[in-house]
């Protein structure tokens, strides 16, 4: 868990936070459409991908949950929203 370290009201005051090729949080799974399980049982997660980046799309449905504009990018969870941000915007926010 991350917590901002000023104030910005457009941004939650506290987040979780997830990269691609780290392990799925359950926050993101449950809501993330999941293509198939692999070998270990870990979910994978419906990507697209999109210039530089990627999309997540939205379970049961053919929506962007979330997009992502680059693969070293963060995906970000926080008063109930999806969001990303990039290394250097989570350095500034979060620390």
């Amino acid at each position: 868990m991350k917590k901002q370290i000023g104030k910005n009201n457009k941004y939650p005051e506290e987040i979780l936070i997830w990269k691609k090729g780290e392990s799925i949080p359950s926050w993101l799974s449950d809501v993330c459409n999941i293509i198939k399980l692999g070998e270990n049982g870990e979910p994978i997660l419906d990507m697209r991908k999109s210039g530089e980046g990627y999309e997540l799309i939205t379970s049961g449905t053919n929506q962007i949950l979330v997009k992502v504009k680059n693969e070293e990018d963060w995906v970000c969870f926080g008063d109930k929203r999806i969001f990303s941000l990039s290394n250097k915007q989570l350095e500034l926010l979060y620390g």
